[in-house]
């Protein structure tokens, strides 16, 4: 399923999003909060796949 407004689209996590969502995930100050920065992205596919 997908959703659509002007401004945003919100729509499933796909394979092809996996080199983005690794480069700022391994942004350190982007991520000087968060719990999960640094990994690879093999880790990132077994983990995005665990939650759909």
């Amino acid at each position: 399923m997908e959703l659509h407004t002007k401004r945003c689209t919100i729509r499933e996590f796909i394979e092809e999003d996996i080199p983005a969502f690794v480069l700022y995930h391994n942004d350190d100050d982007w991520m000087r909060y968060q719990g999960f920065k640094g990994r690879t992205k093999e880790e990132y596919r077994k983990y995005s796949w665990k939650i759909q």
